[in-house]
């Protein structure tokens, strides 16, 4: 009996904690503008500068440093970073 109670009363206690915490998302248009400029077009050109292939990846840095997928990395091209 005292276990039941115990447990009941946990769940309640519990419950309340929850319902008092509130969650504070954004919306998607928010991050949207937020994230948008560390976004950036990854250009593959060849020696004669026509483009090879096209990709996404961020910046890392404030510098201008940008990351993307692994997916270039044994492509012997020249490489443009566009700003989204």
């Amino acid at each position: 009996m005292k276990t039941a109670n115990h447990l009941r009363t946990t769940l309640l206690v519990a419950v309340l904690l929850a319902s008092s915490i509130s969650i504070n998302a954004k919306p998607i248009p928010e991050i949207v503008k937020e994230t948008k400029p560390a976004i950036v077009e990854i250009v593959a050109m060849d020696e004669k500068g026509t483009p090879k292939a096209l990709g996404t990846g961020f910046f890392i840095s404030s510098d201008g440093l940008p990351a993307s997928s692994p997916t270039y990395k044994d492509w012997r091209c020249q490489f443009l970073a566009l700003k989204a």
